[in-house]
């Protein structure tokens, strides 16, 4: 059972949920005037125990069907067939439990829908004004209020089409509607472009650059019928011509809009264009732009000073491996330190953060010339494989440091660990990365790179030409120490 559809779906279940779906369950409103099967409850009752971890000696079929038939011989399907009964009433009940009637502007929809299709004019017109009401309270904006607005000029439409003389003097509000639902369209069509971009953004493959072609032909458009007049739209656009090109100017124009416009924008909608901006300045780094370091460093801090970066209310791993990354590579030391011990307890995301935070005290002790105590925080094993990857070639880094006998051995075992992860789990990006810096430190080590300049300078160009290293930095400074 503990593989069933049924366990799976419970085990996502909150407590709250799971007090939710046993009042639900003995409802007889939702299943048409009748209870549900005394099997099916005594089912969930037993299950509801176990949550959320469900042992898999108390949920197996073994254990459970001598429970719920006491007395009985084993029937073949008799269990499964009150499973598939209980997994129907749970799905019933998550339809019931999230549908969008929780927020006060989805239940004015519903009350509008009513009063048009009943033919209630005074109950539509005064919904209507309690609909705008509460849509004025929005400060923030995302596509959901311009999807609103649309609906709610529809709704006026219909009613006037149906209940009001049709005449040809009459506008039936279609004026408004088409302008509603250009905003909304607009909007969402270059929030998906924006993404597809996102997405492709090393290569382009056709459908991509036809999706392109065909905003940049819209633009002049938006702009003739002063659609930028709505922040999410104008902001918007702007990613669409910093995706495109990628220029400085056009990210400087994108950081200012954010910074207009940060206040009435969702959280769920300006995070991902934060995000933007932090990579945007990291790979301008990696492309020799130092500046951009502590550009990036400083973007990170005041958008985890404002909880930007934060995931139920936490950070996640590779948050906190990046902020501490930054601040290390820019000595600040007192700082990163600091920020790891407030955020210790913090980590979510993952089974086991005290993996997370002790890599990252070692990355740190690393960055303070402390190798053997760093080598002592290393784990065996990660849960992460980015972080597994990445212990393993810190390991390396500090063998080379303290010139260790095991340095070649464990090159090679990481040149074999990134040959034998799978693709599923390292996306080749981060493949190449790490092999690229396989590659790279066996040259480095070679008897012919000690005191050649020339070897060293041609590494050096070698190194600068690749798009994709692993601590590409760090190579360099071992490199400029040989000189």
């Amino acid at each position: 059972m503990l593989e069933s559809k049924l366990i799976k779906t419970l085990q996502t279940l909150t407590a709250e949920e799971m007090q939710s779906l046993s009042h639900f369950l003995q409802s007889p409103y939702f299943f048409d005037g009748r209870s549900l099967p005394s099997a099916v409850l005594a089912l969930f009752h037993l299950l509801q125990q176990w949550h959320p971890s469900f042992p898999s000696a108390q949920v197996e079929k073994q254990a459970v069907y001598p429970q719920l038939f006491p007395g009985e011989s084993p029937s073949k399907g008799k269990l499964e067939k009150v499973m598939s009964g209980l997994q129907k009433a749970v799905e019933q009940f998550i339809v019931v439990h999230y549908a969008p009637i929780h927020r006060e502007i989805d239940q004015q929809k519903i009350m509008l829908r009513f009063y048009r299709e009943k033919q209630l004019e005074n109950g539509f017109r005064n919904g209507l004004k309690k609909f705008d009401k509460i849509q004025k309270k929005e400060t923030k904006k995302g596509s959901n209020f311009y999807q609103y607005e649309f609906w709610k000029e529809t709704e006026i439409s219909q009613y006037a089409f149906l209940y009001n003389y049709n005449t040809r003097k009459e506008d039936l509000n279609l004026t408004n509607g088409i302008q509603s639902l250009d905003i909304y369209y607009f909007v969402l069509r270059l929030e998906l472009v924006n993404k597809l971009l996102a997405q492709h953004k090393f290569q382009r493959p056709l459908f991509v650059e036809t999706q392109q072609q065909l905003i940049r032909q819209l633009l002049p458009h938006i702009e003739e019928q002063q659609f930028f007049q709505t922040p999410l739209l104008e902001l918007n656009a702007a990613v669409f011509s910093f995706l495109s090109e990628e220029k400085e100017e056009q990210y400087q124009k994108l950081l200012l809009l954010l910074g207009q416009y940060q206040k009435e924008i969702p959280d769920e909608q300006l995070k991902p264009l934060l995000t933007l901006c932090r990579n945007y300045c990291i790979r301008q780094y990696n492309r020799g732009k130092k500046g951009f370091l502590r550009k990036a460093f400083e973007l990170y801090k005041d958008h985890l000073a404002q909880g930007y970066l934060h995931y139920e209310d936490g950070l996640l791993p590779r948050t906190v491996k990046t902020i501490m990354e930054l601040g290390l590579r820019l000595k600040e030391l007192d700082w990163a330190k600091q920020f790891l011990q407030d955020y210790k307890s913090s980590i979510v995301g993952t089974n086991h953060p005290e993996e997370v935070y002790r890599y990252n005290l070692a990355i740190y002790h690393f960055a303070s010339g402390r190798f053997e105590e760093a080598l002592s925080l290393l784990a065996d094993t990660y849960e992460d494989t980015f972080y597994k990857i990445d212990a393993r070639r810190l390991e390396i880094k500090i063998y080379y440091e303290t010139q260790s006998v095991l340095l070649e051995a464990r090159l090679n075992a990481f040149r074999i660990l990134i040959l034998r992860t799978s693709k599923g789990t390292l996306p080749e990006l981060h493949r190449s990365g790490n092999d690229n810096f396989v590659k790279l430190l066996s040259q480095i080590l070679h008897s012919a790179t000690r005191g050649n300049a020339k070897r060293i300078d041609r590494l050096k160009e070698r190194l600068q030409d690749k798009a994709v290293i692993a601590d590409k930095h760090w190579l360099l400074e071992k490199l400029e120490e040989m000189k």
